[in-house]
């Protein structure tokens, strides 16, 4: 077994190794819109669900000058959307994370297509099989001296489903077909799965 000190690292080999070691992860496709009504969307892989009561998730930003589109647009607005990405998506999701300027929408630049959301004003992707309109509930940060994290939770007030994927009142992830992201450039689908029924309660005495 070796043992590293991420302390001895500097901070590229340092998130790096990080992301190698945790994977899949599942992929957050931000929208949000400035305070001057310019849409931006970008992907986030340190993504996951916190809470179901309230309904809560969290992505993280990373720290930088000048502050990425999405954290600016999230801390004046409060509003966003996140969006599950599917296999036909990956190729204009990528696309998504290059570094445009705050004034291009990603959205439309990048080939997808623009739906008015219903109590949010950032539109939702229309070729997203799953959307959650959200309000930003907290941000922590995560920082060291200049380095570090926005740690967004953002609290799900409407869930939009494909109806391909609504399957009896549950969600069903043979046509979900969702993709996560690996370490580097790689990504995996979800196409091979198998159930696990969990262990029975213990008797009391």
């Amino acid at each position: 077994m070796i043992s590293l000190d991420p302390a001895s690292l500097n901070p590229t080999r340092a998130y790096l190794l990080q992301l190698a070691c945790i994977q899949p992860r599942p992929i957050a496709l931000v929208s949000t819109r400035s305070a001057e009504g310019v849409v931006n969307l970008a992907p986030f892989s340190y993504f996951t669900g916190v809470a179901s009561t309230p309904p809560t998730l969290c992505f993280s930003v990373g720290r930088r000058q000048p502050e990425k589109d999405t954290y600016a647009n999230i801390v004046a607005t409060r509003e966003l959307v996140i969006h599950m990405v599917d296999r036909s998506m990956a190729e204009r999701m990528v696309a998504c994370s290059a570094d445009y300027p705050p004034e291009v929408d990603e959205l439309t630049a990048c080939g997808f297509t623009a739906v008015a959301s219903e109590v949010v004003k950032p539109p939702r992707v229309a070729e997203a099989p799953i959307a959650m309109e959200c309000r930003l509930r907290q941000v922590v940060e995560v920082a060291e001296d200049d380095r570090g994290a926005h740690l967004i939770l953002a609290t799900i007030l409407r869930y939009h489903v494909r109806e391909a994927v609504w399957n009896g009142g549950r969600i069903d992830p043979s046509p979900l077909d969702p993709i996560g992201r690996l370490g580097g450039q790689s990504y995996c689908t979800c196409r091979a799965r198998f159930d696990l029924p969990r262990p029975p309660k213990p008797e009391q005495g």
